[in-house]
Formats: structure tokens, C-alpha cells, sequence
């Protein structure tokens, strides 16, 4: 389970992928307005999560992910997304993430930056790439997508 927070001032655009990324992975979403990033860890920790992810944006747009762990602080690389695909309402209900892979060793460090742990016969099943995080359905059609730009090993730029 994973905290979801976004910039100060977040656009729609990063607001909905934030919602999203709280639903598929079963955890909660908080909008972080005049909260400083401590202010966002401390609740994180009161509520009993281990590790969020801020959504940065730039220009207006989702820009960045950025995890942050309740005992090691930020973690690296920070993953620069160039957008993400929502669902069409089909009348399905979609649910949590239950198993994951990674294709490539940039999935594989996704997978870790994200603290994924379970592994489910049911639920989405999540694919990592260096290209793009895929949310597959039960059918084995991608129902949410986000774009990979690429990784910057430096961190979160605060925004």
C-alpha cells in the first residue's frame, strides 16, 4: 500500500493520476496544498504506511514520481513519467494490484522503489518497464498505463 501525495498546488491532470495510483494500489491520497513534505510523512506514519509517492508536475502536467520511506527518507532514481493512459468506463470495477513483474532492470527498480510485496492470483497484475507501468486486467488488456520518460538518480526536484 502505498500514501499518494502531489505537489502544492496540483492540476487536475495530477490530481487524477494521483487518485488513480491510490486506488490501484490500495492506499490512500491526500492533497498535499500548504503541507510541508515532513507535515506529509508524519501523517504518512499515522496512518500507518510505510512509503508514498509524491506526484510532481511541471508546466502544468504530471512530471515526475518520487518515493518517499518512512526510515530511509527519499529514494532513488526519481521516475519521469510523459503522461498516463485513464481507463474508459466500461462498467468494470477495477481492483488493487495483487502481482507484479518487471521486464527490464529499470522495472526491477521500480518494483523495489514502490515496496511491492504481495503476490495474488487475483487482481490487476502490474508490468514495469523502462517505457511504462501497466496496470493488466483479468481479460490480459492493459486497463491504466503510465509513460516512462526516463530516471534521474539525483532525486525530487520540490515543486
Amino acid at each position: 500500500m502505498l500514501y499518494v501525495s502531489t505537489s502544492r498546488k496540483p492540476t487536475q491532470q495530477t490530481r487524477i493520476l494521483a487518485k488513480w495510483l491510490s486506488r490501484l494500489f490500495g492506499g490512500e491520497y491526500e492533497n498535499r496544498g500548504k503541507r510541508s513534505v515532513a507535515e506529509i510523512a508524519a501523517r504518512m506514519r499515522e496512518k500507518g504506511f510505510a512509503r508514498a509517492v509524491f506526484v510532481y508536475e511541471k508546466h502544468g502536467n504530471p512530471h515526475s514520481l518520487n518515493f518517499l520511506d518512512a526510515e530511509e527518507g527519499w529514494l532513488y532514481p526519481e521516475v519521469l513519467i510523459s503522461g498516463f493512459d485513464v481507463p474508459r468506463n466500461d462498467g468494470q470495477r477495477l481492483g488493487v494490484v495483487g502481482s507484479a513483474s518487471a521486464e527490464d532492470e529499470n522495472g526491477r527498480k521500480m518494483l523495489k522503489l514502490i515496496g511491492f510485496e504481495r503476490n495474488w492470483s487475483e487482481g490487476l497484475k502490474m508490468v514495469l518497464s523502462s517505457k511504462e507501468i501497466s496496470f493488466i486486467g483479468q481479460s490480459g488488456k492493459s486497463v491504466f498505463s503510465i509513460r516512462i520518460k526516463g530516471f534521474n538518480e539525483g532525486g525530487p526536484v520540490e515543486s
